[in-house]
């Protein structure tokens, strides 16, 4: 198993950006979400859940 994995990074870090802006700027008060591929997904346990997730702002939070 390897720890650091540089190929993975910028895309980890960008969902985890998304998921941040979601919960401070779009909606903070809303629940997280139950599916796997979402950047709201609670539990976030670990990098094998950051990597299935889509890098996509959740439908609430996209202008319309």
């Amino acid at each position: 198993m390897h720890v650091y994995q540089p190929e993975r990074e910028r895309s980890r870090l960008t969902k985890m950006m998304l998921r941040y802006i979601d919960e401070i700027v779009c909606n903070p008060y809303l629940p997280r979400d139950a599916n796997p591929q979402s950047v709201m997904y609670d539990p976030l346990l670990g990098t094998a859940n950051l990597d299935r997730l889509v890098a996509t702002l959740p439908a609430r939070c996209r202008r319309r």
